[in-house]
């Protein structure tokens, strides 16, 4: 199997190269860029489309209006071709093909005054080509639409936390605008309203899942037809709207969102190096696949547009982009760069895909009726619908096997926990019982005496922080019902039945006591805190078991 790791260095070094030295050839020697140049957002500055804008501002509005569900579920459903044709599409597509797109158009469309593609042929080509482009730009819209459309509506529909956090975008878009745009002094102001409207952002998705589980559910459960009627609604507002109102901002704002999960994914391969769990290439590259039913050729370029290369940024670099752009040289960072970011994107989508059991990933993205014809079996699945408390199986469109993906490789992390705690032990023999265990990790509670009275308070935290923090995090997983999942007897291949009974002790009487605290009137912190102290009991009792089963001699 595959390592992320090394697929993932090799391909930031292509964009880097690809941004770096191809797309400062093109801004030089092929568009000329210069900034002595009026843009259209200054010499046709109206306050409602054409209005000039900081640059990190508008790649974070060029990148959201470019990087939707495309480049997430495009490569994600691509997985059923295997690893390497999807990989290699999306870099080398983007780099000499995709963001070169991007890029041209921009500027293209910045010197013709802020027009539109269909414009711009009308004016340089004829006006017979003006209107087979504006044909073309119709069909566009109209498969972009119905394609990525469903894709919203599925995850949407009957989700009131997503809803809930997505609904909370447009007022907290509203509150960035004005402030940036609008605020004293006239002054374009950038930090202030990016710190308060993420926070905002954050706590909309924090609070989403408590909104979820209230008496507001109700209200915020929509089905697929009602999710549509909305999201015609929001595209009506959104285009008469001024871009500084709504568009720009909760563009700018979303994109802190899918980057940031992006590097959260980027930095929990750098730090799990998960390995691939798709071959290179499926059987499915010939046809008859369960998501894709065609071949590979040309079914791929059909899949993976977006993260590639795709006609439809054309249309949002000629339509919004270009009447924002502040200066020339500001069209290579938004062109070049927000198309490469989007390709990065989708590159990450294609690993969290490719690092879930195929058995997982076809139960989601297919039928149940489809998935039982082809012979396999899920292996995490059944964790990850009780940890949500959603039922995935047979969630097609991409979104849900994506999200899924992304879980397992962060999940991922918390593998490293029997590494922590070993490097923070050393030889466990050197503690007398679990008791000095417990207390070597500060977890145990202080106590105060006076006479024959015994009071006890807060945990000490006078020990090891490492093996405290570890412990408490994996307590975490003891909310589940006892279990033995494919995953986990995998990984107990080889270990002494003993060790097994004391391993399954433990989650019996974890998961138990997790359930019974809250009754007794225990807060979330002081239940965490009292299933993790008993864990380390656990591990003292398992680890004295396997230092004694090391030293036994072995009978050949």
């Amino acid at each position: 199997m595959m390592s992320t790791l090394s697929v993932l260095i090799v391909v930031l070094c292509i964009y880097a190269l690809g941004y770096r030295y191809y797309s400062a050839f093109l801004a030089a020697k092929v568009l000329v860029l210069n900034d002595e140049r009026n843009t259209p957002a200054h010499t046709l500055k109206d306050g409602q489309d054409y209005l000039p804008t900081p640059k990190w501002v508008l790649f974070g509005q060029h990148f959201a209006a470019i990087a939707g569900a495309g480049p997430l579920v495009g490569p994600t459903l691509a997985a059923q071709f295997g690893f390497a044709p999807g990989l290699i599409w999306l870099v080398a597509g983007a780099v000499i093909a995709g963001a070169v797109q991007d890029f041209t158009v921009l500027v293209a469309s910045v010197r013709h005054k802020g027009k539109s593609l269909a414009e711009i042929a009308r004016t340089e080509i004829g006006p017979f080509t003006g209107r087979v482009v504006m044909v073309a730009i119709l069909f566009i819209l109209l498969v972009t639409l119905a394609g990525l459309g469903i894709v919203v509506v599925n995850a949407l529909s009957n989700s009131p936390w997503g809803v809930f956090t997505i609904g909370m975008t447009i007022p907290i878009a509203f509150g960035m605008g004005i402030y940036m745009f609008k605020g004293p002094g006239g002054k374009i102001r950038v930090t202030a309203p990016s710190i308060g409207g993420v926070a905002a952002l954050m706590a909309s998705l924090i609070g989403g899942r408590f909104v979820a589980n209230s008496a507001w559910a109700g209200w915020l459960t929509f089905n697929p037809h009602q999710i549509t009627l909305l999201l015609v609604a929001y595209g009506f507002f959104a285009s008469i709207l001024p871009v500084w109102l709504l568009l720009t901002p909760r563009g700018y704002l979303s994109t802190y969102l899918k980057l940031g999960t992006i590097g959260a994914l980027i930095l929990g391969i750098f730090i799990v190096h998960p390995t691939i769990q798709f071959p290179m290439t499926t059987s499915f590259i010939h046809g008859g696949g369960p998501i894709i039913g065609g071949k590979l050729f040309p079914f791929l370029f059909v899949t993976v547009a977006c993260g590639a290369i795709s006609g439809f940024h054309s249309l949002v670099a000629s339509g919004t982009t270009s009447k924002m752009l502040d200066k020339e040289t500001d069209a290579r960072f938004v062109g070049y760069g927000a198309m490469v970011a989007e390709s990065l994107v989708g590159v990450m989508a294609l690993i969290a895909a490719c690092s879930m059991m195929p058995g997982d990933y076809y139960a989601i993205n297919t039928t149940p009726e489809v998935f039982s014809r082809l012979g396999m079996h899920t292996v995490n699945l059944g964790f990850f619908s009780h940890a949500v408390g959603e039922n995935l199986t047979g969630r097609t469109g991409g979104a849900v096997s994506l999200a899924v993906g992304m879980a397992q490789i962060l999940r991922g992390i918390a593998q490293i926990s029997a590494v922590t705690i070993a490097a923070e032990l050393g030889n466990i023999t050197r503690f007398e019982g679990a008791r000095q265990l417990m207390g070597y990790s500060g977890a145990v509670p202080s106590e105060e005496s006076s006479g024959k009275r015994m009071k006890r308070g807060s945990i000490t935290k006078t020990g090891n922080a490492h093996l405290r923090r570890i412990a408490i995090e994996a307590a975490w997983s003891y909310r589940l019902r006892p279990g033995v999942g494919p995953a986990l007897r995998k990984r107990q291949e080889g270990v002494p039945e003993e060790i097994k009974e004391i391993a399954w002790k433990a989650q019996i009487r974890l998961s138990k006591r997790y359930a019974r605290l809250p009754a007794a009137g225990k807060d979330q912190r002081k239940i965490i805190t009292a299933v993790g102290r008993e864990l380390l009991g656990f591990v003292w009792a398992i680890g004295i078991k396997a230092e004694a089963a090391a030293k036994q001699p072995m009978v050949a």
